[in-house]
């Protein structure tokens, strides 16, 4: 299992944290989303993701997830704008989703397609 970790492969430019929000309302998603965020939204944080997902972009986006959950109730985390997710990184991410499975957060996850970057993740979780 490779985890990207040598020194010269960093394909970052930046935060992979675009935008962190705590709603109290939102206009978009389903309307079961919408609906649990009008009664829900002060315990709810939005992340949304960006860029390419890899080893270490994707740890810190896990410990955001972590540090938000010491105060939030749900955990949404917004992966629109992630247009490639390493092997490791889904892993990592897969890993954090069965930690959490039988908890008092609630992670759900947002634009995650089954024929895109983070596809495995979408696969897993049906099975």
């Amino acid at each position: 299992m490779s985890f990207e970790l040598h020194v010269f492969n960093n394909r970052t430019n930046g935060s992979v944290i675009r935008r962190l929000s705590r709603p109290l309302q939102a206009g978009c998603g389903t309307m079961q989303e919408r609906d649990l965020l009008a009664v829900e939204g002060f315990k709810n944080a939005v992340i949304e993701a960006q860029g390419p997902l890899f080893f270490v972009s994707t740890e810190q986006l896990l410990q955001r997830i972590a540090e938000l959950s010491e105060t939030a109730r749900y955990v949404i985390v917004d992966f629109k704008r992630v247009h490639l997710a390493a092997t490791s990184a889904c892993k990592l991410i897969l890993t954090l989703v069965h930690s959490m499975r039988d908890g008092e957060i609630e992670l759900r996850f947002a634009e995650i397609t089954n024929d895109g970057p983070l596809a495995r993740i979408s696969r897993a979780r049906r099975a």
